[in-house]
């Protein structure tokens, strides 16, 4: 029964994981779109209907292995990990679907909007995030998932650089400029939420591999305070 378990176990860790590829895949593409300008290709449909099928999936497959097998400590603590980082990979996939819906919307105005720097910026920074985060989960790296965590900072930051370099330009080109500014705000607003749901990450990888209860936030400070 306990050869069963673990071999179970590690399908659902398998199936994580592709779930969380498949999640970095679409991240990835759009922020390709954004960033080389080619926004007609926002118009293509992601599958996140695939993406919450596989959280289905996987949820049933946690709930059978809680109710089979009643695990204990270690084995707990990553299933009900599996189930919050599936819940959290797909707002992840929601927050994505949200900036193609207003990368597609800003190809259709006539003036092409130019970008903030700092939003480029962001998007790559919220990329290296998801990626980190997502291979500290692979390898069970308690460390990478704090520097993953760490860079939600840089994150917030952006966001409100960015945010006051659009209202800049609100003011000062007026009206003409409101919706295709409000794309780019929503856009960054997204970016800003995916940063926080990596945070969430980090955090379940924190509570599966030391049973930690406390934020990330607060490892941070105590490991800074008394490093290992």
């Amino acid at each position: 029964m306990a050869d069963s378990l673990e071999r179970q176990l590690m399908e659902l860790k398998l199936a994580l994981i592709s779930m969380a590829s498949e999640v970095e895949k679409h991240l990835n593409e759009i922020l390709e779109v954004f960033s080389s300008r080619n926004l007609a290709l926002a118009q293509w449909s992601l599958s996140a209907g695939e993406i919450d099928i596989q959280k289905v999936n996987l949820n049933r497959k946690c709930y059978f292995l809680l109710s089979c097998y009643q695990p204990l400590v270690r084995d707990l603590r990553f299933i009900v990990a599996t189930i919050h980082i599936s819940h959290i990979l797909s707002h992840i996939e929601n927050e994505i679907m949200d900036i193609a819906k207003q990368a597609a919307l800003l190809t259709t105005k006539p003036i092409f909007p130019s970008y903030p720097n700092d939003l480029l910026i962001m998007g790559r920074t919220v990329n290296k995030m998801i990626k980190k985060v997502i291979d500290a989960f692979v390898n069970e790296d308690v460390e990478l998932a704090l520097e993953a965590q760490e860079q939600n900072k840089k994150i917030d930051d952006l966001h409100g650089k960015v945010i006051r370099t659009l209202l800049d330009f609100i003011i000062l080109q007026g009206t003409p400029a409101i919706e295709q500014k409000t794309y780019l705000i929503l856009i960054a607003h997204s970016l800003r939420q995916i940063g926080s749901l990596g945070t969430a990450i980090a955090e379940q990888i924190l509570s599966f591999v030391e049973g930690s209860i406390w934020e990330a936030s607060q490892e941070i400070t105590e490991r800074r305070g008394n490093p290992r």
